[in-house]
């Protein structure tokens, strides 16, 4: 056979194997983007939002207005996730994005070569970063369709889409979906609206003015058709893109975090290389060469900052952004640097990825197997008329009601600072405040906006509050300016499972009024002493950014700064500082480090005596860029708050037996757990006590058998004293049903110490009395400090 034959050979399997890959290509857009077989409603913080978004849709709140948040009302595309209210319209939606997806790929793919198609099916198969880069990419294929469709028509690279009613039809088509976008991430505003302009300019430029107005118009009407498709009014249209602004601009302060340098690195280069490629391309002419940088600069910019922002497993954003941008070069380009610049982002992409999810043929074939078995599982469910979306989606609310029960409540409620899912499961009415999740009120407007919900006719009736920041944070900075109204229109009536369930207080309450202390310019790494008074101190920390600071932040992000406390009780604590949060106003002395502290601050500011603050400082913590010229700070004193009898809403009990004294107690294995300590999981505790202390779980003898239930709490000294706290019991119907036994029923219990008598490191755990002795529950040894009570 001659190297001629072997040629024609490869050429006619090439064209036979061209359309079972294209069917094979559509299958996995559908499998990668259609939720055929959608995922139900989970716990915890990202689930507690995609929850969340679905049922504000169906309670009609309208988005950008009465809910303010990073994704829209199609935010089910992008999770995934099951809400019976969104569903058929955020399937029509996701169809439409597939479709169009198909589209843009069958034509750019033509006349290429099989290999780029096979790459972008193991793309969309296996998931890589999806589904932001997915996202991302499509108005950056939309803007290499307009690139080779207006190239003259003697270029090997222009594209022919037909002429007259179907030419502009597909344009409809393909410009609609960046109307779509937004309204599913709301963040990927500016990129769609910039590619958009892109894209029409260079239709003008072509002379093709009937283009240019199709692509704006069909983006438009499809903006508004999707909005009222999803039951908001158009006249929330500008609530929602005006207040999705300090979204955007206040996320790269608020919620970067540090990662691996070299990552950085080693998406650089690829980069480089790209952008190389493009300007030496000489067939180039500058209007295209400029073009080209353009549409992968943004779209690389955008990989960039959603990857390494939050640095950490978002990180494989910007891992799928540079191999997809070097899938994209080799469909408008034919040089000889399109293969390395595609192998180089292929190795970046292995590089970033691998270190968050390890790579393996294994690992890839499961991650394939599953898509598609999604997508079959769905259409079979579909087909045989079986599938039971509505029965898993109220099993999901069932578990997620028996993981952990909330009351019914009179009227209407929020929940702080996240875990909606818990109160949306326990099917309370749910009364949101704007930025419905704390971490993210991290600009003055957006937190001033959850204040005023709670001064507004719609303020809930009811809280669930509990203090659980993320990202180190000091604690007080979410939702700080809603403090004063929270301690001066409500109440606590119960304190269970880690949560306060705050009440309105009557029709004269009042917010707290406040005086002012002082206003004084302070620089960088400056000890600041603060008013001797044991009223609490509310702050307002004005950053002042240099010019280089707000570079950093358009271009990347600034150095972190950080917070050091200093306390009355000689303790000094560190805590990550949000610029936003700081300049909206929040409670600076004393420190509230977690829910106890905060129950406290209803019955008296002297609990927390001893968590006074005497002087902080403020630092960057990185010293290699100047962000931060220094901070204005302004000082008012909380006046008169009206307390409660903290004793109403909890007991609390001194440790007065003495169970041992210096020697180990006997020891057994329980059957339970120590689920909080004041409000926090155990393995987090890093701070002192001073006051209060607080112990809840659940424990029993064993699974079936809930024993004579003579536990207790123990205080155990370093010299080996143990101290015996009564614990009080309370129902626990997500533990029995868990185990699935009956007599589990009431192993939940709480104990309230008073701890401010002692001053010592200790640790916390559990003990059973049977027959007339105490032996410890071996399992449960927490170590924390406790710091006896001082006067000033």
């Amino acid at each position: 056979m001659t190297t001629k034959s072997i040629k024609e050979y490869l050429e006619k399997m090439t064209r036979l194997a061209q359309w079972p890959v294209r069917i094979l290509l559509i299958i996995a857009l559908a499998a990668a983007i259609v939720p055929i077989s959608p995922g139900m409603p989970t716990s915890g913080l990202d689930g507690s939002w995609g929850y969340g978004m679905g049922e504000a849709v169906k309670n009609k709140l309208v988005l950008g207005k009465d809910l303010i948040f990073t994704f829209g009302p199609y935010a089910s595309i992008y999770t995934s996730s099951y809400n019976p209210a969104t569903y058929y319209f955020s399937l029509l939606g996701s169809v439409y994005l597939a479709l169009s997806f198909a589209i843009l790929l069958l034509y750019l793919l033509a006349r290429r070569s099989l290999l780029l198609s096979l790459l972008a099916i193991f793309f969309l198969s296996c998931n890589g970063g999806a589904p932001d880069a997915t996202l991302l990419l499509y108005p950056l294929l939309l803007s290499l369709f307009v690139y080779r469709l207006t190239l003259p028509s003697d270029d090997l690279e222009s594209l022919n889409i037909g002429e007259g009613a179907v030419k502009y039809l597909i344009i409809a088509l393909l410009f609609g979906v960046l109307g779509l976008i937004p309204l599913i991430k709301g963040s990927l505003l500016i990129l769609a609206f910039a590619i958009g302009g892109l894209c029409a300019a260079r239709f003008y430029i072509a002379s093709n003015w009937r283009m240019t107005v199709v692509s704006v118009v069909a983006a438009a009407v499809s903006l508004l058709l999707f909005w009222l498709l999803a039951n908001q009014p158009i006249s929330g249209l500008p609530y929602y893109f005006m207040n999705m602004l300090p979204i955007i601009s206040g996320y790269t302060e608020a919620m970067s975090t540090k990662g691996k340098t070299s990552q950085i690195s080693i998406y650089l280069i690829p980069w480089i290389f790209l952008t190389a490629t493009i300007i030496m391309q000489r067939t180039l002419i500058w209007r295209n060469r400029f073009y080209l940088l353009a549409v992968f600069g943004l779209f690389l910019f955008m990989a960039f900052k959603a990857g390494f922002v939050r640095h950490d497993a978002h990180a494989t954003i910007a891992a799928s952004g540079i191999f997809l941008a070097g899938l994209a070069i080799c469909l408008v380009l034919r040089s000889y640097w399109q293969w390395p610049a595609l192998a180089l982002c292929t190795l970046a992409w292995f590089s970033i990825f691998n270190a968050y999810y390890p790579i393996s043929t294994s690992s890839m074939v499961t991650q394939a197997r599953n898509t598609y078995a999604r997508l079959g599982d769905g259409l079979l469910s579909s087909i045989r008329g079986t599938r039971t979306s509505k029965t898993d989606f109220e099993e999901a609310r069932g578990r997620m009601n028996r993981e952990h029960p909330i009351p019914a409540l009179r009227g209407s409620s929020d929940i702080y600072p996240f875990d909606q899912s818990y109160l949306l499961a326990s099917n309370n009415t749910w009364s949101p405040r704007p930025v419905f999740q704390s971490y993210s009120a991290y600009t003055p407007k957006l937190a001033e906006a959850n204040r005023l919900h709670l001064l507004g006719p719609t303020s809930p009736d009811n809280i669930v509050f509990s203090l659980q920041p993320i990202d180190e944070r000091l604690p007080t900075l979410d939702d700080g300016p809603s403090w004063p109204a929270l301690m001066g229109l409500y109440k606590p009536a119960r304190y269970e499972n880690g949560f306060i369930y705050l009440e309105k207080r009557g029709a004269n309450a009042h917010v707290p009024d406040t005086r002012p202390l002082l206003e004084q310019d302070h620089e960088m790494a400056e000890i600041v002493a603060l008013p001797n008074t044991p009223r609490p101190i509310f702050a307002q920390i004005h950053m002042k950014r240099t010019f280089l600071g707000r570079m950093e932040s358009i271009l990347f992000k600034p150095a972190p700064l950080r917070i050091t406390v200093n306390l009355l009780d000689g303790s000094s604590h560190d805590y990550r500082f949000i610029p936003g949060m700081g300049e909206a106003g929040f409670l600076l002395s004393p420190l509230v480090e977690n829910t106890s502290d905060f129950l406290l601050s209803y019955g008296s500011w002297q609990y927390l005596d001893n968590k006074r603050v005497t002087s902080i400082k403020i630092w960057a913590q990185s010293k290699q860029l100047s962000s931060w010229s220094g901070y204005q700070l302004t000082l008012n004193e909380l006046t008169n708050q009206e307390h409660v009898a903290i004793n109403s809403i909890v007991k609390m009990v001194t440790p007065a037996e003495i169970i041992s004294n210096g020697q180990p107690l006997k020891d057994a294995d329980c059957f339970g757990s120590i689920d909080y300590i004041n409000g926090s999981s155990p393995a987090q505790h890093t701070t002192s006590y001073s006051t209060m202390l607080s112990i809840q779980g659940w424990v029993a003898e064993t699974q079936n058998d809930p024993g004579d239930k003579s536990f207790a709490a123990t205080l155990t000294t370093e010299t080996g004293t143990t101290y015996a706290a009564p614990i009080v019991r309370y129902k626990r119907p997500d533990v029995a049903s868990y185990f699935k036994s009956e007599a589990l029923e009431d192993s939940g219990y709480q104990s309230f110490i008073d701890v401010s008598k002692l001053d010592d490191t200790i640790s916390v755990g559990l003990a059973r009395k049977k027959s007339g002795e105490w032996v410890a529950c071996r399992q449960y040894h927490y170590p924390i400090t406790l710091r006896a009570t001082k006067s000033n």
